[in-house]
């Protein structure tokens, strides 16, 4: 959690205005934005001051923010990477303030992509450019390993550059040139259990399940307490449909990371926890994973989680209970309806936690609800991408794109339909969830008179 986020809980709102002010200056808007929104949660409801203050600076920092989203769109345009582009102008649209300004922001998507001027310094050819030359891996590499345990960091230390190389295109997100890497690496160091994993790994992401999972077991004979290896196997396993293994090696991760909390750390423990009671509930095993809650509970492992309990609660047909912890979840995470990501859970609240809740809620029929909080879960995705860095997959955004959409259709508003599959036709080359929705509307949209 960064210093300006966790001072957030020992602020008033004149002091978080002040904050707001510096973050401001330095052009961090979204940060800016959600210390005012705090601020203003925190403003005496009984007095009109500083709150109108506070709405005042909401708004100018507002548009300050779109205007730096607009400014950008065609820098990225001129580098060819128009799914980026996109991606901001999306964001840009939740800030705009009238039709006209909507129509703006859309149409520099549909504007030529400005011509590079390139002629004086030709590019390289592409075979010579690496794209991760050595310096950019040294830079990621430490990066990445801040969210590993202190073993694991010292593992992946010692091993050659190669490996690391596969270990950092893993994480970056690019599955096939980490496959290539963790291959090589494994052409000199054949029996080394973490070029086996992370093979595994990326064999995974590229849908490759059986091969994934042979190159985890192998990992796991090597090395049996090679955590990593046994999720990733577990993972595998569910993907086959093979609960009855999956559960058998997330129980024995479970065990091992009770019984050694120091080896594991409180993140690996909670992420393996987690992980175990979610295939339990897609499993069917609604008591064991119920049960084994409780105990985590009792024993003080696991905080209260409200989406676990609503998953709990709908796994075993109380539906009201589970709609009454989902609503407490979203009152807990303030700031989540808006591109800053903002509130006391927003660090653990996640695009996948509001996709889940908008599936719930459309289940029981609350289709606005659901399609507020597909559009919520999109906003916090364009925003880990783009302000946080993160490596997520496209694909999850196009899919939550397109459950928008449906909804939309459902509710009438085919207008707002079509705007979104143009949206998404704008992408190179258009994601299949364009021509989904179009087909859709094909079959709902009513014939004019």
């Amino acid at each position: 959690m960064t210093s300006w986020f966790s001072s957030l809980f020992s602020k008033g709102p004149e002091k978080m205005l002040k904050d707001a002010e510096v973050l401001a200056e330095q052009e961090r808007w979204p940060e800016a934005l959600a210390t005012l929104e705090k601020a203003l949660d925190r403003a005496p409801k009984d007095s009109a001051w500083p709150a109108e203050e506070i709405r005042s600076r909401i708004q100018r920092y507002s548009v300050s923010y779109r205007d730096m989203l607009i400014d950008a769109i065609p820098r990225f345009l001129e580098e060819g990477n128009r799914a980026k582009a996109a991606e901001l102008a999306d964001t840009a649209l939740t800030f705009a303030d009238s039709e006209a300004e909507r129509k703006k922001i859309q149409s520099l998507l549909r504007d030529p992509i400005p011509k590079r001027k390139e002629e004086a310094f030709p590019a390289a050819p592409e075979e010579s450019r690496e794209k991760y030359p050595k310096e950019l891996i040294d830079s990621l590499l430490h990066g990445y390993l801040e969210a590993e345990e202190p073993a694991e960091q010292e593992e992946i230390l010692r091993r050659p550059l190669v490996f690391q190389r596969a270990f950092v295109l893993w994480h970056q997100g690019e599955a096939e040139d980490a496959m290539r890497a963790a291959e090589e690496h494994l052409e000199k160091q054949p029996n080394d259990p973490y070029g086996l994993l992370y093979l595994g790994l990326s064999r995974g992401a590229l849908g490759k399940v059986d091969e994934a999972a042979e190159a985890m077991e192998l990992a796991l004979r090597i090395d049996p307490s090679l955590l990593s290896g046994t999720l990733g196997l577990a993972a595998m396993e569910r993907q086959r449909g093979n609960w009855r293994r999956a559960i058998t090696l997330l129980e024995k991760a479970s065990k091992e990371v009770r019984d050694d909390p120091e080896r594991f750390g409180e993140r690996r423990r909670d992420e393996t926890l987690l992980l175990t009671l979610q295939v339990l509930l897609e499993a069917g095993k609604t008591e064991r994973a119920e049960s084994f809650y409780r105990e985590l509970r009792r024993e003080k492992i696991l905080p209260v989680m409200p989406p676990l309990e609503a998953r709990l609660a709908e796994a075993r047909g109380a539906l009201d209970e589970a709609e009454r912890a989902w609503d407490s979840f979203l009152r807990e995470t303030p700031g989540t309806g808006t591109i800053t990501g903002h509130g006391s859970r927003a660090t653990a609240t996640g695009p996948a936690e509001l996709e889940e809740a908008g599936d719930f809620f459309e289940r029981r029929a609350k289709l606005k609800k659901a399609a507020g909080l597909y559009q919520r879960a999109a906003l916090l995705f364009t925003q880990r991408v783009h302000y946080g860095g993160e490596a997520l997959p496209m694909e999850n955004l196009f899919r939550l794109k397109k459950k928008m959409a449906f909804l939309l259709i459902e509710m009438g508003k085919y207008e707002e339909a079509e705007d979104l599959a143009a949206e998404m036709e704008q992408e190179e080359p258009p994601p299949p969830e364009a021509a989904e929705i179009r087909r859709r509307l094909e079959e709902g949209w009513p014939e004019s008179e």
